[in-house]
């Protein structure tokens, strides 16, 4: 097999560890996956660092180079059985934010992409800086890392160890928001202690529990496809309640709508009615008389008695406003009177 070929293949393996060490430890309970609270938490700035006290709250700030010494003194003060916890926070301007892409990377191709922008993008050298990305950070959309120069970190991490401490955590200050730094990055700047050691015996041990790391990851995926599958129901559920509340509404404003369309037509109507009343007062003679009239939309239907019914036929088609008169009945004799009993139906023209 070509070694182009294994070589993908290879850090497909390697990126689907990443997540599943991920996942077992995202399994974990909190209490356990957080560190110790640290005893001493150092803030950097530019040019002087501020040293705050956990168990009594006092802040002493000192130049940068005079941080060993001040860090040697607390812990010789304060004679502890072991190495104190000691964090340090980098303020702005300590370090640089970049954005690394729109989404979310595995863990060891992003740093591979980190090395590429500030190669590319930046005009620092690789060399010279450390790539930091921040930890817990999968929930936020896209995907930072901070940089940090090394003649800045690496004094910080040797001022805790000779103090003599241990580094706690890694953090920075982002106006109101405090991120804290995978260590993952920044660990090998730190001396291997025994602790150290025994996680990383520890760690080849766990390799032989893997079938059953494999099996509770792939059961604890099963619950959380459950879980939010439950959360999907109840929020469909909310969701239909709300859509059913809408539907009223529209229901209501439809029906609304329709009487607000009901009485602009009757309005419409009415104009006509006028000019229909109009328009036959001026056509129809003054031997003829009117005695029902109806108007339908656009149909006029009336009844009444004329000496000549049949002449009224002409003279109602040359009107612009009528088209189309017919009988729709048949002209009979009036009882009593000279004239003609009619009925004539005709259209309207708009």
């Amino acid at each position: 097999m070509r070694i182009d070929m294994i070589m993908p293949f290879a850090t497909d393996i390697a990126d689907f560890r990443d997540w599943w060490l991920d996942e077992l430890v995202r399994m974990l309970p909190a209490r356990l996956r957080s560190d110790r609270r640290p005893h001493t938490i150092v803030g950097v700035g530019k040019s002087v660092a501020r040293i705050r006290q956990q168990a009594d709250g006092n802040i002493a700030e000192v130049s940068l180079h005079e941080l060993p010494d001040a860090l040697g003194r607390l812990v010789r003060l304060e004679k502890r059985a072991g190495r104190p916890l000691v964090e340090l926070v980098l303020e702005p301007g300590c370090y640089l934010e970049r954005q690394l892409s729109p989404f979310r990377l595995a863990k060891r191709r992003a740093r591979n992409m980190a090395a590429l922008d500030i190669q590319l993008s930046t005009p620092l050298e690789p060399a010279g800086v450390v790539p930091l990305f921040a930890r817990g950070d999968r929930d936020r959309p896209g995907h930072r890392y901070f940089i940090v120069k090394r003649k800045v970190l690496v004094p910080l991490v040797a001022a805790v160890e000779s103090a003599p401490a241990r580094l706690a955590a890694v953090k920075v200050r982002n106006g109101d928001e405090t991120i804290e730094l995978d260590p993952d990055d920044y660990r090998f700047l730190t001396r291997r202690t025994r602790r150290d050691a025994t996680a990383g015996t520890l760690l080849k041990a766990g390799i032989v529990a893997c079938i059953v790391g494999a099996t509770a990851t792939f059961a604890h995926a099963q619950w959380r496809y459950t879980s939010g599958l439950s959360q999907l129901d109840q929020t469909i559920e909310t969701l239909n309640v709300e859509v059913k509340a809408v539907r009223a509404l529209a229901e209501q404003r439809k029906q609304q709508i329709e009487r607000i369309e009901s009485v602009r037509a009757q309005k419409e109507q009415a104009i006509p009615l006028v000019r229909i009343w109009e328009e036959m007062t001026r056509v129809i003679p003054d031997n003829s008389w009117i005695s029902d009239l109806s108007v339908n939309g656009g149909k006029v239907t009336f009844t009444g008695i004329s000496k000549s019914a049949a002449g009224l036929i002409a003279l109602l088609d040359a009107s612009p406003l009528f088209a189309g008169p017919t009988f729709t009945a048949p002209v009979a004799k009036a009882i009593g009177t000279e004239g003609e009993r009619f009925t004539i139906e005709m259209e309207l023209e708009r």
